[in-house]
């Protein structure tokens, strides 16, 4: 008799192409593959080149946290899927159920758990997203790419990086200079930002290749609908909505890669200069101070000088409770600040963005409050034990709730905004500022200045006289 496994995930090709390295796998281990997921979604069409793994469509609906006129009718395409799912799990009796997320994931996920058919999901981000934090509760294990999100995810939570498919480093330059329509005079730039695309990047990039066709050829991945019409045929730039074969083909030719990660190396320079620093944060953003901070790196550059702490996130809507966990993490601040053993303690309240993500206006106002509070209690003991404040931010979401849709209606507004952040220095001691348009590529030479440092040649200017 032979195995059978069900696979699902949707939504993006993020929560699909993790499947295309395991099937290799699957079909040399005898299994009979199924895959369930949406009638219409971008998981039926990169499924469609797999004739011997059998489709299934459900119905699914979005878990919005905002207000949309959907949010009546898609509970219950949730539930119908999931009564679609248990007919399924009934019918096919599956040995093995493997999520990897997205939305159409949740009903498969519970019927398979009605079913008795043991679920395994997968968490590709450093906090586990709503339809995994779901689906965790009816999964036998959630394997996660990051050791941050295993521990957030409790018991079930299980470290076992992405999936990656062996051909992705096989590509050809020559293919993808072909793919490209690129004569390969010039440093090829490869931006990628997802399946769906990421806004910010996109229209950056757009502005800026007016500079980058001077000095590269531009591959853009800008997601699904997200083709500029404007721009075809420009030459030296080449728009795809998003690839899937042809990615190894991309990567290959591609001299410089473009996405929304980065790497930030002021803690090399403070470890070299021997400060000993403190990180804290709550489980959403904790991985920012700390993988992010470092380079992406897990490990850190000194573990006698680098002090990380994570205060456990509650497993819950944020917009059920907007202070989310400030409190906690501003009485870990205040400690490290009382013990005077760190020169640098950095932290990060994620409340305006996670629950400005939610499109409640009224949540999103107590959690900024909720912050407000908490920077007061930080600044107190700074001034108490003679310590210098700077706040910052990222990126904007809770400065822009609203927007128009195309019909002139306002509606909730859930991504991250485009507007300048602040950079505010408190201090008993006055600081002048540079006249000039800066960016938070100038943030970490502004900490060096003020910590006596010498920032390195390559790093942007410092915003101090």
């Amino acid at each position: 008799m032979s195995k059978r496994i069900v696979l699902t995930g949707g939504g993006t090709a993020g929560h699909v192409t993790p499947h295309l390295s395991l099937i290799p796998h699957l079909r040399e281990a005898g299994y009979e593959i199924h895959y369930i997921g949406t009638e219409h979604g971008i998981e039926r069409q990169m499924m469609a080149r797999f004739p011997d793994i059998t489709y299934h469509a459900v119905k699914s609906g979005k878990l919005r946290r905002y207000f949309s006129v959907q949010n009546f009718t898609d509970p219950f395409r949730v539930i119908w899927g999931a009564f679609q799912s248990i007919a399924l799990m009934r019918r096919l009796k599956p040995d093995v159920c493997f999520s990897k997320g997205g939305f159409v994931s949740v009903p498969v996920v519970f019927g398979a758990w009605l079913c008795r058919v043991p679920a395994v999901c997968h968490e590709s981000d450093l906090s586990p997203g709503l339809a995994n934090r779901i689906c965790a509760r009816f999964a036998t294990k959630v394997a996660a790419t990051f050791p941050e999100c295993a521990r957030a995810l409790g018991k079930k939570g299980v470290l076992t990086g992405t999936p990656l498919r062996p051909e992705l480093f096989r590509g050809s330059r020559a293919a993808g200079l072909a793919l490209a329509g690129f004569d390969g005079q010039k440093p090829v730039l490869l931006m990628t930002g997802g399946s769906l695309g990421a806004q910010s990047v996109n229209r950056c990039l757009r502005e800026a290749l007016p500079e980058l066709l001077t000095r590269f050829d531009v591959l853009h991945l800008c997601g699904k609908g997200n083709l500029d019409e404007s721009l075809m045929g420009m030459k030296g730039y080449c728009q795809k909505e998003f690839l899937s074969d042809e990615m190894p083909d991309a990567l290959a030719v591609a001299d410089v890669v473009l996405s929304r990660a980065g790497s930030n190396t002021l803690s090399e320079l403070l470890v070299g200069a021997g400060i000993a620093q403190y990180a804290v944060s709550e489980t959403q953003k904790y991985g920012h101070v700390t993988y992010f901070w470092n380079g992406n790196r897990s490990e850190k550059f000194d573990e006698k000088l680098e002090t990380f702490e994570e205060v456990p996130s509650d497993v819950r809507s944020f917009d059920e409770a907007p202070w989310m966990k400030a409190a906690e993490v501003t009485d870990k601040v205040i400690a490290a600040i009382e013990s005077g053993r760190y020169g640098f303690i950095r932290c990060n309240y994620p409340n305006g963005d996670m629950v400005g993500h939610t499109g409640n206006l009224d949540a999103t106002r107590l959690a900024v409050e909720s912050v407000d509070l908490e920077l007061r209690r930080v600044w107190n003991a700074c001034k108490a034990h003679g310590c210098v404040l700077l706040v910052t931010a990222d990126h904007g979401n809770a400065d822009e709730m609203l927007q128009k849709n195309k019909k002139g209606e306002l509606q909730p507004r859930t991504a991250h905004s485009l507007n300048p952040v602040p950079f505010i220095i408190c201090d008993d001691e006055p600081h002048a500022l540079k006249d000039g348009k800066f960016g938070r590529a100038n943030v970490a030479p502004t900490v060096a200045q003020l910590l006596g440092l010498t920032p390195p040649a390559c790093w942007m200017e410092g915003m101090l006289e």
